[in-house]
């Protein structure tokens, strides 16, 4: 299963950002890697970080991550149209998953069963038990 996370709001929250040297929220984490350890996982970055860093950088930042980070999105005129230029170059077919806080820009481009919203996570715990649940139920969802 591809994973495209976002990383503020999903990992950080205003609350990791002004407690912690290294930005992540350690709840948020957890949650995110129990979800990641429950199947063969791979992460691809869509994060606006991926601007700021080479791939190398957000291995080494995002260590803590129980999946490898395989690859980022292009940067194109959206998050949705990146996650799904991205899709059509690698030939995923269903088995991804969204995550993130702000899908506005999302929705035109990915089926909803595919998106896992972490509503105003940047400003609450960001990737939390409610949102694992969803996110492991649209997994065995696709599966099917």
């Amino acid at each position: 299963m591809t994973i495209f996370p976002d990383l503020d709001g999903v990992i950080t929250t205003s609350a990791s950002w002004a407690a912690s040297e290294d930005l992540l929220s350690e709840n948020a984490v957890a949650c995110l890697n129990k979800l990641l350890g429950c199947q063969s996982s791979e992460i691809v970055i869509t994060s606006t970080w991926r601007a700021a860093h080479t791939l190398e950088e957000l291995r080494s930042i995002l260590s803590c991550l129980a999946a490898p980070i395989i690859d980022v999105t292009p940067i194109l005129t959206c998050r949705g149209a990146e996650i799904l230029s991205w899709l059509t170059n690698k030939n995923i077919g269903k088995q991804y998953l969204v995550i993130d806080d702000f899908v506005d820009e999302i929705v035109p481009y990915i089926a909803d069963e595919h998106i896992v919203h972490v509503k105003d996570g940047f400003n609450k715990d960001g990737f939390a038990a409610p949102h694992l649940a969803a996110a492991l139920e649209r997994i065995e969802k696709l599966r099917n």
